[in-house]
């Protein structure tokens, strides 16, 4: 349970036009790389009350742009949700009938895998005003921090951007797999480090050429970022080499080749060698 009525506002507020509560805006705090954080989100950040956010924004935002705010972790630590979607939905409508400035700050875009719908969703639902400020989203970001370009206009034409986890923790079904193996030139999986193998495996089972350039990204953006390349069959036993335990993207596609390092990386790998 969190106590609101301690957190007293500095300055006025933009209040509701019917009653005197807060306001929510739902902020993306880009792919991890502080100084790739937006003008407007670090406006929000510096004027928030209260901020709200997951594991994934950078801790220096916090003390950088809302040090005079209360910080509150809706995340994950160690791989459980410290507050469910729901809790968090309440959680925001709450503070801001409490008269406080909200920032729900998101990684990367609120608006891509971010549940800024459902988010949305609650605060309409219950009155709060609200306004949503995009991110910089780790789908081009983190693959440009190692060099990838994901598009190009002979071999990357088409991106796809796919979360390898739905509502509940529940994998892509069949059907979805498929999608994603005949789909756009460029693959961008969010959220699959943990079933690196799996997927892999299953974009093979469903028509993707096993010899694919592949990537995995992890803590792109970061001084901790580590990339591995190879191909599609490769790359899960080529990962068990990075050491950093964060969040990974995985990019598939030909515009990986595109970078000469990773170009030869790839053809021994689907060379055997």
């Amino acid at each position: 349970m969190i106590e609101t009525t301690a957190l007293k506002p500095e300055a006025p507020i933009l209040q509701n036009s019917r009653h005197n509560w807060g306001t929510v805006a739902l902020v993306g705090a880009g792919p991890g790389d502080p100084e790739l954080l937006t003008l407007k989100a670090a406006d929000r950040l510096s004027k928030a009350d209260v901020v709200v956010h997951d594991s994934l924004a950078a801790p220096e935002l916090l003390t950088r742009h809302a040090p005079n705010a209360k910080h509150i972790n809706a995340g994950k630590h160690r791989g459980k949700a410290l507050l469910s979607q729901t809790e968090i939905n309440d959680l925001l409508v709450t503070l801001a009938k409490s008269g406080l400035r909200v920032v729900r700050l998101k990684g990367g875009d609120p608006c891509i895998f971010g549940r800024a719908q459902e988010e949305r969703v609650a605060l309409q639902e219950a009155g709060i005003e609200f306004e949503i400020i995009p991110g910089v989203s780790s789908l081009a970001a983190v693959p440009a921090a190692v060099g990838i370009i994901v598009t190009d206009r002979d071999v990357g034409r088409s991106v796809g951007a796919y979360s390898l986890h739905k509502r509940d923790s529940q994998l892509p079904d069949e059907l979805e797999w498929e999608h994603m193996a005949k789909g756009p030139d460029t693959l961008i999986l969010f959220m699959g480090r943990s079933i690196l193998r799996q997927a892999c495996q299953r974009l093979i089972k469903h028509g993707r050429d096993e010899s694919t350039p592949a990537a995995l990204v992890v803590n792109g953006t970061r001084p901790d970022q580590e990339v591995v390349v190879g191909t599609l069959r490769t790359l899960p036993d080529s990962a068990e080499a990075l050491t950093s335990t964060g969040p990974g993207l995985i990019i598939l596609g030909e515009v990986i080749r595109r970078k000469p390092e990773f170009a030869e990386i790839i053809d021994a790998a689907a060379r055997g060698t």
